[in-house]
């Protein structure tokens, strides 16, 4: 089950960052969708994705 947060977040990160959203941007975003405050909680869903 939790793989599959992983996955969502990539997917979500990837979509907005492919749009030109700004990297920065786009982790806090998907973190705001995990229901995170920070987007330095985004990197450890990410895997290493910059």
């Amino acid at each position: 089950m939790h793989g599959l947060r992983h996955a969502y977040a990539r997917e979500e990160y990837l979509k907005r960052v492919n749009a030109n959203m700004k990297k920065d941007s786009a982790r806090y975003e998907v973190a705001q969708l995990l229901g995170h405050g920070r987007d330095s909680v985004t990197y450890i869903y990410l895997g290493g994705i910059e």
